[in-house]
This record gives C-alpha cells, structure tokens and sequence, in this order.
C-alpha cells in the first residue's frame, strides 16, 4: 500500500497496491477500513483498472499469437517472478450441420436412440415474445410468471452514459 495511513484512493496508486499481489484477507481489510464514499472510489478505480488490463492483455496475446512469439501450449517463465507461464486456450468443438451429422449418423447405422442423446433440439424462451403473450390476459400472464422467475445479478458501479 503507498502508506499505511491513507488508503489507495487514485488510480495509480490503486494499480501500485493491486501490483504488489496483496492477499485477499489484506484486500478486505483495505475495503473495511475504508469510509463509504471511500469504497465507492475505490471501486470505479479498481473497475477501470481492471478495463484497461483486460485491453492490454488482449493486445499482448494478439501479438504473442500474430507474431508467434510463443507457440500453442509452450511455456514461459517470467523473469521477475519465476512462475511459470503455459501458453494455451480452451478448446471448442463445433458442428455447422447438426441436422446433417444427425441425417449421417442414422443413414451410416447409429440407432435413433443414440444420435437423439448426442444431437438435439434446444428449447429457447424469447422473453420479449412471452410479455406480449403475457399482456393479452390475466390467466396467460398467471401461466408465464408461473414459469418464468425473474433473478437479479449482482450489482456493479458502472458508469452511466449520457
């Protein structure tokens, strides 16, 4: 922390503390020591950090990848730190033709059964359709919020726009 009396409050004084890899009980008590329109500043700083990392991190890796600075699955490790970097992604099958995979299996002896467990139609609710169908009657709206639960997720300081 840049001083021990005065909590990190600019932002670059926010990304020095964050830089120091502090724990998460040292980052709790930070935020509980804090007064309330402290906490709010120092959430949008920490929110914009966080922004700008993720941008910078894009970028970085774009590079890595553009310029095959590493190769796919090569480690690295960090001079600074000595851990130890794996360069990779997560893997993501996908099917263009599900309908024709479907058609090729059964057609190639793979029991109906079977191709329906691994290939099948997914429901989806279009919520702007259900409250048009909700607003005709008091008996479809009863039936839509029977099924259909309305959750919040949590709350977040973002910047309002204009």
């Amino acid at each position: 922390m840049a001083s021990e009396t005065k909590p990190p409050i600019e932002t670059h004084e926010v990304a020095v503390y964050i830089a120091g890899a502090p724990s998460k009980a040292d980052i709790e008590a930070l935020v509980n020591k804090l007064e309330p329109a402290e906490v709010l500043v120092l959430t949008v700083r920490a929110r914009d950090l966080g922004k700008g990392a993720a941008v910078v991190r894009e970028m970085a890796e774009a590079r890595v990848r553009a310029e095959r600075i590493l190769q796919y699955g090569d480690d690295w490790t960090d001079p600074a730190t000595a851990v130890v970097q794996h360069f990779s992604g997560d893997q993501v099958k996908e099917c263009g033709d599900p309908e024709g995979l479907r058609h090729a299996l059964i057609s190639a002896g793979v029991t109906v059964d079977v191709v329906d467990r691994a290939i099948y139609k997914e429901w989806k609710v279009n919520q702007s359709e259900l409250t048009k169908i909700a607003k005709v009657s008091d008996e479809r709206r009863e039936i839509v919020e029977d099924f259909v639960k309305i959750r919040y997720r949590p709350a977040h300081l973002n910047e309002k726009e204009a």
